[in-house]
């Protein structure tokens, strides 16, 4: 036993310190590819003070009570939309995941790989933390999940292209996502990089990032007790009772990530700011009657169908009418979140090699017409074979 108990750790450590190696070489290409990007810096009356992206995990929006779902587990996103004469929320109600892991799903929404070109890896692209440093935003990370996994390793890389990168505290101890605290952890942290910035002699527009654990599997572990406000017998509908538990704790699970983006939101609203929320991918919640199921070879609409939701404050839309226009006119397009970083370039509103407007879905010229492939070999039509 102890034997066994030294080579596990042995396994682990040589895992971890090879994929250390693995993201300091793709760091490398990084910084060479970069040099050879010709962009254009966004214009002083074009920036927006704080271009916030929370990524939220394993959510699907379904289960979401602002999406239609009949638990009230989203009350704080929910009142916020009540504001109809003048929107600060929108809800895109047609976005889809291109994958349905974190790793493949990230490591395209965060970089111009995407569906339409696998033939290329996506380190061989340019990435989002790169691109809006060249456009003019500084760009921080504050992250709540792991550091170094097989899941995690294009976030990771990705992530330490930013100009400050902070890791919540189990994250830097270096815990496994079953055993990662409470995403609430990102708070203080995110009030103690806006205090700092805000004191800085130096502006920039910030690009912030905030990495949740979300929904994650197992779910009762994503919420503190005090968020226990769904059981099995809130759940409507003939399934069995384990069923109705996975389905209750989830719902759980949603209502405390609603607190989360609500404290986030609270810090932006008197600031030139807009927030977006996606998650990386979805899960079939029993919706197939398998349990929490995301298999690539069994591939269900539930696994994809993710929320993206906007918000902008006030200073926002006095200061960016024509975008705020753009946005409210664009919440019922086709979109797959594979593009999402052309959107934030064109939300950030600069110029750089690799970026298409026709895939952004706030442009004029967006391509609603474009065939969303998901899956790891892009295989399957979500229009044709999954809705």
């Amino acid at each position: 036993m102890i034997y066994v108990a030294i080579d596990s750790t042995k396994s682990a450590m040589d895992s971890i310190l090879g994929a250390m190696k693995e993201y300091k070489q793709i760091d490398i290409n990084f910084s060479k590819y970069v040099k050879n990007i010709a962009f254009t810096p966004a214009p002083k009356h074009k920036q927006i003070a704080n271009i916030v992206l929370i990524i939220g995990e394993s959510v699907q929006r379904n289960k979401m009570q602002i999406y239609g779902y009949e638990l009230a587990n989203t009350p704080i996103l929910s009142k916020i939309s009540t504001n109809t004469e003048s929107p600060n929320l929108f809800v895109f109600n047609d976005v889809i995941s291109a994958q349905i892991a974190t790793y493949e799903s990230l490591s395209q929404v965060l970089t111009f790989a995407n569906q339409n070109n696998l033939d290329k890896k996506w380190f061989e692209y340019l990435n989002v933390i790169d691109a809006m440093k060249l456009g003019g935003y500084k760009s921080v990370v504050i992250s709540n999940q792991e550091q170094f996994s097989l899941w995690s390793k294009a976030t990771t890389t990705i992530f330490s292209r930013a100009d400050e990168l902070h890791w919540s505290a189990d994250s830097i101890a270096g815990k496994q996502l079953d055993g990662m605290g409470f995403d609430e952890n990102v708070l203080p942290i995110l009030d103690s990089v806006l205090t700092i910035n805000a004191d800085s002699n130096v502006y920039s527009p910030l690009f912030l990032t905030l990495h949740l654990m979300g929904s994650h599997v197992g779910y009762t572990n994503r919420y503190p007790k005090r968020y226990e406000k769904f059981s099995a017998r809130d759940i409507v509908g003939d399934k069995k009772s384990s069923a109705k538990e996975d389905l209750a704790q989830y719902a759980n699970s949603i209502l405390y990530t609603d607190f989360v983006i609500g404290e986030i939101i609270r810090q932006f609203a008197d600031s030139d700011s807009i927030v977006i929320y996606i998650s990386d991918h979805a899960n079939d919640v029993w919706d197939t009657g398998e349990g929490s199921l995301r298999v690539d070879s069994k591939i269900t609409r539930f696994m994809v169908e993710v929320p993206f939701i906007i918000y902008v404050s006030d200073k926002f839309k006095t200061l960016h009418p024509t975008l705020y226009t753009r946005i409210a006119k664009s919440t019922h397009k086709p979109f797959m979140i594979d593009d999402l970083i052309h959107t934030l370039i064109d939300i950030a509103g600069f110029q750089i090699d690799g970026y298409e407007s026709w895939r952004s879905v706030l442009s004029d010229d967006f391509n609603a017409s474009r065939i969303r492939m998901v899956g790891t070999q892009a295989s399957v039509d979500y229009d044709k074979d999954l809705r």
